[in-house]
């Protein structure tokens, strides 16, 4: 399956202003699969992709969780400030 994913901050910057990017993983991929394959197929994501987390219809969610080709997924990159 496809899955969309928008891209904010330091992702976007990485391709180059790019603000979605589709994966293609299996069916009843997971979140830890979704980043695997963000990482194997978007390469200049991959550093950030394994500091980042991803969130599904607007909520975090963890590594085992299930995504769906129809789901809203976003990277959300580590945050700093003071």
């Amino acid at each position: 399956m496809i899955v969309r994913i928008e891209l904010f901050a330091g992702a976007k910057e990485a391709m180059g202003g790019t603000d979605i990017v589709n994966v293609e993983v299996h069916d009843e991929a997971s979140a830890a699969d979704v980043l695997m394959a963000l990482s194997n197929q978007h390469p200049p994501l991959a550093g950030l992709a394994s500091r980042s987390r991803l969130a599904v219809d607007h909520a975090y969610v963890g590594d085992d969780d299930s995504i769906e080709s129809t789901s809203n997924v976003a990277l959300i990159p580590p945050v700093s400030g003071g």
